[in-house]
């Protein structure tokens, strides 16, 4: 099992041990790691795992994990503005189905 960590409803961390913590805008959820590869998993390239985007975890009003496709758009997007992500690898992202036409085009302002 693994513990995700919440602050102000977005993935802070995680511990794959017992974990509690004194911060009370702290929310600790434990989820098995297969539940979280599942709710990742339409964002994860080849030979990633969980943890490289457990980031895009959100957590709703009633403490149910989500994926925040809105988080990761736009992460793509201030990469994409900053030289960090180039067309070419938006355009991969897209034929692999990680994104769709819509968030591309709105990443490159197309």
């Amino acid at each position: 099992m693994i513990n995700v960590i919440f602050k102000n409803s977005k993935a802070s961390g995680y511990a794959t041990v017992g974990y509690s913590s004194s911060d009370t805008e702290e929310v600790i959820i434990e989820k098995p790691e297969q539940e979280l590869n599942d709710l990742l998993e339409p964002i994860l390239e080849e030979g990633e795992t969980w943890q490289d985007k457990y980031r895009y975890l959100s957590l709703d009003e009633n403490e149910e994990i989500y994926l925040d496709r809105d988080r990761f758009v736009e992460d793509l997007k201030e990469q994409y503005e900053n030289d960090g992500a180039t067309e070419e690898e938006l355009q991969d992202k897209k034929e692999q189905g990680i994104i769709t036409q819509d968030e591309y085009d709105y990443i490159t302002g197309e």
